[in-house]
């Protein structure tokens, strides 16, 4: 069976750039303006950890292998020119401070550092928390406490914590508006909480076979989006929009791909399939030429 090549996507917060990565290694730099690849180089990348990353101007690309020898790296965009490298067990769930200047790494799931991005020198080391997501609306916190905890914490302000049982085997994804977090479980729910007193503002039930694994807030829309899948059928995905004040939920579309990414410049999405889709009705408005390869046939 012939098919996409790109395993991970990653979208750049104020840029129209998006960066590609190959099953292990190369990763190329897409530019949606121009719908041209602009750049194609050699990173320690390895799929299967969300170990791709782009900084918020799109002029730093951070790639990660996990394991016992586990690696980060930062790169130069669009030349490829490797910033610096450093060692990281198990590292994994890469994610950019809101700044844009350090660099959130899970560290074998037990404590989240933070690490500069010039120098790759680490900032701080947060114990006892498997990930850490940050607002760029509003500076609020979700902390993932490590296993055997029995709540998630989420700390809104240096006065206020709120504490929230879980309703999933662990937190994939999490997304930020002006005024509440939404959280994405595995094998659970998507839930919405107010930021100024962690009530329950909605939930959304994905059903026993399937769970949202990427999210997105649109401040436009005023809506989260996330990418659901059915991890009993396995295939494609299903674009979700929901109403961030009522979580009124709608089916965007549907796409033949496992991985997509939003893009907050453009109001559009991206997929592992090369299309390039806008986010108010799916529709398809162009394509990227990603790669190409073969995989085995299914039974």
């Amino acid at each position: 069976m012939l098919a996409s090549a790109i395993r991970e996507l990653a979208s750049s917060k104020h840029s129209t750039l998006i960066a590609a990565a190959l099953f292990e290694k190369t990763v190329q730099i897409w530019d949606l303006t121009s719908r041209e690849k602009i750049s194609e180089f050699p990173t320690l990348y390895c799929s299967g950890a969300h170990n791709l990353l782009l900084s918020p101007d799109g002029e730093t690309l951070v790639a990660g292998v996990s394991g016992r020898g586990g690696k980060v790296a930062a790169y130069e965009v669009p030349g490829g020119k490797k910033l610096w490298e450093r060692k990281v067990v198990y590292g994994s769930s890469l994610r950019f401070h809101p700044s844009g200047l350090s660099i959130l790494c899970s560290v074998n799931w037990r404590s989240v550092v933070r690490l500069d991005v010039r120098t790759g020198e680490t900032l701080e080391i947060a114990k006892g928390i498997e990930c850490l997501y940050l607002s760029a609306l509003s500076g609020d916190e979700l902390r993932v406490p490590t296993e055997g905890r029995s709540d998630l914490l989420i700390l809104m302000s240096a006065e206020q914590t709120f504490r929230i049982n879980p309703l999933g085997s662990s937190v994939l994804d999490a997304a930020f508006s002006a005024s509440s977090v939404c959280v994405a479980e595995a094998r659970g729910p998507v839930r919405c909480f107010s930021s100024v007193d962690g009530s329950l503002q909605w939930i959304f039930e994905t059903g026993l076979e399937s769970h949202v694994q990427r999210l997105h807030y649109n401040s436009k829309m005023n809506a989260f989006f996330g990418s659901l899948f059915n991890f009993e059928k396995g295939g494609g995905r299903t674009i979700l929009r929901m109403d961030a004040s009522s979580g009124a939920c709608e089916r965007v579309c549907e796409v033949d791909a496992w991985e997509v990414v939003f893009l907050e410049t453009t109001d559009q999405f991206v997929t592992s399939a090369g299309e390039i889709r806008d986010v108010s009705d799916g529709a398809v408005v162009g394509r990227l030429e990603f790669p190409l390869r073969e995989y085995p046939d299914e039974e």
